[in-house]
């Protein structure tokens, strides 16, 4: 329980999750669609590194221009 100034405000139960979907029945189609989508997105700049995006900066001591 919580309380304020000694009086309960709150009580915290267990519920049980899995009986309680988060989303509409007809929405979860949808969203393993879209889930799907997501982990088959391709990197657009596959010949790009993070690495190297700003090697133009340094000299080739690795010190800033």
């Amino acid at each position: 329980m919580l309380t304020r100034e000694g009086r309960v405000v709150a009580r915290i139960v267990a519920t049980d999750m899995a009986s309680r979907p988060m989303l509409a029945p007809e929405a979860q189609p949808t969203l393993r669609d879209i889930q799907a989508r997501v982990r088959q997105k391709l990197d657009p700049f596959p010949e790009t590194s993070a690495a190297r995006s700003q090697d133009f900066l340094y000299d080739e001591n690795g010190l800033p221009r």
